[in-house]
């Protein structure tokens, strides 16, 4: 679903409304896209992104003092094969101090978002589509391995998560809040698929 609003000036304002969202939510983006063949012999290849967007808040050390910032992170693997897992992109961003810069740089990722994943064009605070629901056999992804190829998904970047806010990354403390928000909507499609039983 993409944004509702209209008139001048749209990247701007929805850019601001998104900001806002970060102080007390997270931001997700994830979509399935397919890989381009080498060949036409290659079997069709899917890869899942993640983005997340959340104001942080925590201690780079015991007793050190209270960081804040606002942060991206980007998480792409390959989609259906957990063997290849290992190829992960990981990447934790933080954005400009200033609100404008802030602003500033999420609306030129709009503007990205609206030529090349339209979907994620939208004030929602999650935005999930996949392009092409085919397996690399051909048939269609039911409702069923869609959710858990994207519960697989997510944990296996919860678990990267942790790993980060244990590294010794300048911005490892930024995973602090990244784990308690993004573990909060974990929690909740873990209901939505184990309905599905």
């Amino acid at each position: 679903m993409t944004t509702k609003l209209q008139g001048e000036n749209v990247s701007g304002r929805l850019a601001s409304i998104l900001m806002g969202k970060t102080q007390d939510r997270i931001l997700i983006r994830t979509a399935v896209l397919p890989v381009p063949k080498r060949s036409s012999n290659d079997p069709p290849r899917r890869r899942i992104m993640t983005y997340l967007f959340s104001a942080c808040q925590g201690r780079s050390e015991a007793g050190g003092a209270v960081k804040e910032g606002i942060f991206q992170v980007y998480y792409s693997s390959d989609f259906g094969d957990p063997s290849q897992w290992y190829r992960s992109n990981f990447e934790v961003k933080q954005f400009p101090d200033l609100p404008a810069e802030q602003d500033r740089k999420m609306e030129d990722l709009l503007e990205y978002w609206q030529a090349n994943n339209r979907e994620f064009y939208t004030e929602d605070e999650v935005a999930e589509y996949s392009q092409e629901e085919f397996t690399s056999t051909g048939h269609m992804w039911s409702l069923w391995e869609l959710r858990t190829m994207r519960m697989l998904h997510y944990s296996r970047l919860y678990g990267i998560l942790e790993g980060f806010h244990q590294s010794k990354d300048q911005n490892s403390w930024a995973a602090e809040t990244f784990l308690k928000r993004f573990g909060g909507y974990i929690k909740t499609i873990w209901k939505e698929w184990t309905a599905l039983d």
